[in-house]
């Protein structure tokens, strides 16, 4: 399960519903977008949400998780 964070938040927003998506037995995949939480400063000036899918895209293949159900609130969906 990678739960995908709204505009300018966390990924702790996700903190109450983790508990009960692995108790269903569901892994969790929670992670901060670019600016955000625990990043750094992102080098590129401006980005677009292409660019948010693209590094959603490319941290799944880095941990080789595939297929994956995915959540995401406000700007995350």
């Amino acid at each position: 399960m990678v739960l995908i964070a709204g505009l300018s938040l966390d990924h702790l927003g996700w903190a109450m519903q983790v508990p009960a998506l692995t108790d269903a037995g569901y892994q969790c995949v929670l992670f901060d977008n670019r600016d955000v939480g625990q990043t750094g400063e992102s080098p590129t000036a401006s980005y677009t949400i292409r660019d948010f899918a693209d590094d959603t895209a490319a941290l799944l293949e880095q941990l080789a998780i595939a297929p994956a159900h995915i959540i995401g609130a406000s700007m995350g969906g």
